[in-house]
């Protein structure tokens, strides 16, 4: 991680130097980014608690990190107008592992009959995409963009997305204590295979028990973005998915 995100970065900062490039938009998480309550969501200037919120060891740490890294790195370059976007879960088209649409995949192949407690911020492919030209036209250097414009709890989320897949939707709550012996399992499991098992950090599982809310008030108003409906994503990402066979 701090080779790609610290050290990759660091170089197109300079290479950027050298040939004159006048911006820089640096694609980061919200993960360095503080949450809140439905009522009073988390801001690009919401304080962290990293320690608290992300362990102090482990792959999830190790993101933030690097990401913040990043972020001060393009932030405090005096070469370049760095300007910084910190997307949030991203759904859409195009997502070929699959990432943030494994759920979705999984909910259509009627797998996920429980959802997590918590809940976080969503937003669409395209409109990350386009809030990522809006920071390069409009971003103010230095500043933080948040983008994320849906705050849904994950059983909203999936129901959405059963709707859209015409597949069941989860009917039971997360047990806290599932998440507390996935997390024993993942801690076991990174020592073989860091990589393999950080789905099951605990402090990843402990985060989709938790309200994690926040803002994307400034790119709205600074920026101009105007988010689409999330089904819309929804939708874009199960076509892509059904066109390419994934939904088999």
């Amino acid at each position: 991680m701090r080779t790609v995100h610290v050290e990759a970065t660091g170089a197109l900062c300079r290479a950027g130097a050298r040939a004159s490039v006048r911006r820089m938009v640096l694609c980061s998480s919200s993960i360095t980014v503080g949450f809140g309550s439905r009522v009073a969501p988390g801001h690009e200037e919401t304080p962290l608690d990293a320690d608290r919120a992300y362990g102090t060891r482990g792959a999830l740490r190790a993101y933030h990190d690097t990401k913040l890294d990043a972020e001060h790195m393009v932030a405090q370059c005096t070469d370049i107008e760095g300007v910084i976007v910190n997307p949030d879960f991203i759904i859409g088209a195009w997502d070929v592992k699959p990432t943030s649409g494994q759920l979705l995949l999984s909910i259509a192949r009627g797998r996920v009959p429980i959802y997590p407690r918590g809940g976080k911020c969503f937003q669409n492919a395209t409109d990350c995409s386009a809030g990522h030209l809006l920071a390069m036209e409009r971003g103010q250097p230095g500043r933080r963009y948040l983008l994320g414009s849906h705050n849904l709890s994950y059983r909203e989320f999936m129901e959405k997305v059963a709707a859209v897949v015409n597949g069941r939707p989860p009917r039971w709550p997360l047990p806290n204590w599932v998440t507390s012996a996935a997390g024993l399992a993942g801690r076991v499991g990174s020592r073989i295979d860091a990589h393999r098992f950080a789905g099951l950090d605990g402090n990843v599982l402990r985060a989709m028990q938790s309200d994690r809310y926040r803002t994307d008030a400034r790119a709205r108003t600074e920026l101009g973005l105007k988010p689409t409906p999330i089904e819309e994503g929804i939708e874009d990402a199960y076509r892509w998915f059904r066109e390419r066979g994934y939904c088999a």
